[in-house]
């Protein structure tokens, strides 16, 4: 058995150095090299798409649906697999266009409605502002109404008693003047004798001098106040703005005799178409606010001239004047730079609204510690202009 194997072995070593053996490596050697080749090109062949499609959904996941998937034909798996991806493909993008289409439609819808929402509001503020307006005209209104009752009852009460005083002083006057005439002239020698009778006729003349001018300035007096009210011309009236600041500084005049010196440099203006009582009022606030802000003795400027063809009215005062930081803010309502129980905020407030209702601008410049200056620009066809606005309307 051991010699058989050996001659075996023998054998097969001649057989692997024959020729014929090369040659069927060499051949097995191209066989295995070729099968391998087949085996990896199928592979190829078969992954290749798979990775594509992979990477084909990993696309689509992230939205990219505009290019469509490629094909590699249906008659394999991976073929309806690539078809089944790009129907799936196109029905994501009919959705997402649907989607994007609804989005678009309900962003128009909200831009509309957002427009349609800030119209309203726009009208309701237009509307609130005219409300707010019409009630502070209203209230002024009223209040102008109320004070022209009390200045009625007042102008009345106080004319009936003053107008008989009047009148019986005139009369005692008169009789007075006969007596002293005639004692002068029937005891020409007895007025001589008696130098009291002299005085005392001295001090009667005297007595007649104050009585006479107190009731003319109580006179005066009743006729400004019922001037300055003027509610009997709630309509726009054509007046002289002089007669207006005459009326509103009589009216005040018990606040500034004391100390304060008025300045009037009236210029040629002539009259122009106003409320007169509201404007009365603006002179009125823009004065005791100068009066306020003087604390001792000072000098209230007022200035009226014609410019552009409009009427300016200048108030002007060397009082305490205003922090740079109150100007803007001093015609906004309840502001206030006087402290707690001086003022209540609404008269310069007050004053704003009224001008702006004239169709005119008020203006303030002031410098701390030299005074302030109060600048009123009206228009001289205030009538013309509500009426060219009324028929705009």
């Amino acid at each position: 058995m051991k010699n058989t194997l050996l001659i075996a072995g023998r054998e097969f070593r001649s057989y692997l150095t024959s020729p014929m053996a090369y040659i069927i490596a060499c051949v097995f050697l191209v066989l295995f090299g070729a099968c391998a080749g087949i085996v990896a090109f199928t592979v190829w062949q078969f992954v290749m798409p798979i990775r594509k499609l992979e990477q084909r959904a990993d696309g689509m996941a992230r939205g990219e649906l505009a290019e469509p998937v490629s094909s590699g034909g249906e008659g394999d798996e991976v073929g309806r697999l690539t078809f089944a991806l790009e129907e799936m493909r196109r029905a994501l993008r009919e959705k997402l266009r649907s989607t994007e289409e609804v989005n678009l439609d309900l962003e128009r819808a909200v831009q509309r409605r957002t427009a349609d929402l800030a119209k309203k509001n726009r009208e309701l503020a237009e509307a609130l502002d005219k409300l707010t307006r019409a009630q502070d005209q209203l209230v002024r209104s009223e209040k102008m109404a109320s004070i022209g009752q009390l200045v009625a009852g007042i102008a009345h009460e106080i004319n009936t008693p003053i107008g008989a005083v009047n009148s019986m002083h005139d009369t005692l006057f008169r009789t007075l003047e006969r007596m002293k005439g005639f004692i002068q002239q029937e005891l020409p020698e007895d007025c001589k004798q008696f130098p009291k009778l002299e005085a005392a006729f001295k001090l009667i003349d005297d007595s007649n001098s104050v009585i006479k001018s107190g009731t003319e300035r109580v006179m005066n007096i009743v006729t400004r106040l019922r001037s300055f009210a003027r509610l009997d011309e709630a309509d726009l009236k054509t007046v002289d703005i002089h007669e207006g600041i005459e009326d509103t500084l009589v009216l005040i005049h018990h606040e500034l005799k004391h100390n304060i010196t008025v300045v009037k440099n009236y210029g040629n203006v002539p009259p122009i178409s106003c409320f007169p009582s509201q404007l009365n009022q603006v002179f009125l606030n823009l004065l005791v606010n100068s009066k306020q802000a003087i604390k001792d003795k000072g000098t209230i400027t007022i200035t009226t001239f014609l410019k552009n063809k409009k009427v300016h009215i200048k108030f002007s005062d060397d009082g305490v004047g205003i922090p740079p930081e109150s100007v803007s803010q001093i015609f906004d309502p309840g502001y206030t730079t006087k402290g707690i129980g001086v003022g209540t905020g609404l008269g310069l407030s007050i004053s704003y609204n009224i001008i702006q209702s004239h169709r005119g601008e008020i203006k303030v410049s002031s410098e701390l510690g030299k005074g302030t200056e109060f600048l009123i620009v009206l228009p001289m066809d205030l009538e013309a202009q509500l009426e060219r606005e009324k028929t705009k309307d």
